[in-house]
């Protein structure tokens, strides 16, 4: 079946590969438990944490065009750097599985944590080869790991893929595209309105970028936030910039025409990748509670505590707000007694930390 993105640029057909992997379009609803509780009615949610029914999220996105590639090229083995235990990691670890790709993961351990620990172990559940480097060192002697495996894929030898940090890519960045445009055809059949905000979790940018250009390139009227969720050498505006362009100029053959329409926040305990934000615990129960929705320490939690805070201080008042769920579900559920574990590991006194 034809991607949105497929349908809307018909030349892409002969120009890139792309593996179905995402199982139909994700639920697109009213947050109404939460729209009451925060007296804001225009509030939605788009499901990204249902790509999949065995590892979902939003980097399934990323991996359709990407994986595509690397079986499109013939290669046996794709390789990546990445924090430990990511999001990331444990998406690539099944799918690549799935089409018979070797995973080789080249980690460097940032924090660890209940979600963390399980994504490690889902990984090796799937067979993927794991190489981790601790210490301050590590992401120095991960980056020069991970520089010899690119070498050696960029020598000519197909057997080998290499994939950027996060899958955030130009081919990872078009799968939010077509998210984005699917999105768009959802809004309209349903009655839901162009929204005027759309609120994000961001780490390494090809998610927020790719949503920025789907929106200008189906002519949305939307202002994306992204939330900070790593560190800003990773996470900032230069680089969705950089990537949102290189999207825009590759389906059209043109530069974006206007000012792309976004901007990065800090939640105001602004936190490391994946070190917990103690102040987001109240809204992970609020989700849960009241829409059935789970939320993660590392992305989604802050999100939802910018978005509470903000809905708070009237920051969107009058405005349709879609709050895009990236969570990785069927991994680590958190529970009360989990959060309580994470905060115990914080310093005496520290409610935030810098990984």
């Amino acid at each position: 079946m034809l991607s949105e993105l497929e349908k809307k640029f018909p030349q892409l057909q002969q120009r890139i590969e792309r593996t179905p992997l995402v199982e139909g379009p994700t639920p697109l609803h009213p947050l109404s438990a939460l729209g009451r509780r925060w007296a804001h009615p225009s509030l939605y949610v788009k499901r990204e944490d249902q790509t999949h029914s065995v590892y979902g999220g939003n980097k399934v996105r990323n991996l359709e065009f990407v994986l595509g590639e690397a079986k499109a090229k013939g290669a046996r083995r794709v390789l990546t750097l990445v924090p430990y235990g990511s999001n990331f990691t444990a998406a690539l670890a099944l799918h690549g599985k799935r089409l018979g790709l070797e995973v080789q993961l080249t980690q460097f351990i940032a924090q660890k944590n209940p979600q963390i620990e399980k994504h490690v172990a889902f990984c090796l559940e799937q067979q993927a080869s794991i190489v981790s480097y601790a210490g301050a060192a590590g992401p120095i002697r991960a980056g020069l790991k991970a520089g010899s495996q690119l070498l050696t894929s960029r020598l000519g030898d197909s057997a080998y893929y290499w994939i950027t940090p996060g899958a955030s890519s130009l081919l990872g960045a078009l799968g939010h595209t077509n998210a984005f445009l699917e999105f768009s055809s959802q809004r309209r059949a349903q009655g839901i309105p162009d929204p005027d905000f759309v609120i994000v979790g961001t780490g390494t940018c090809g998610t927020l970028a790719g949503l920025v250009a789907g929106a200008m390139l189906c002519g949305s009227k939307s202002q994306f936030i992204g939330v900070r969720c790593a560190e800003k050498i990773v996470c900032n505006p230069a680089r969705v910039r950089r990537l949102a362009t290189r999207v825009v100029r590759y389906l059209t053959g043109a530069n974006p025409s206007s000012r792309l329409p976004f901007r990065i926040v800090d939640v105001p305990s602004s936190t490391g990748y994946a070190v917990p934000c103690p102040e987001s615990f109240g809204v992970m129960q609020a989700f849960s509670e009241l829409e059935g929705i789970s939320l993660d320490t590392t992305y989604t939690a802050k999100v939802g505590l910018f978005l509470e805070q903000a809905l708070g201080r009237q920051e969107f008042r009058g405005k349709d707000v879609l709050y895009w769920h990236t969570y990785c579900p069927n991994v680590q559920n958190w529970t009360t007694e989990s959060i309580a574990n994470v905060l115990k590991t914080l310093p005496e006194g520290v409610t935030h930390a810098v990984a």
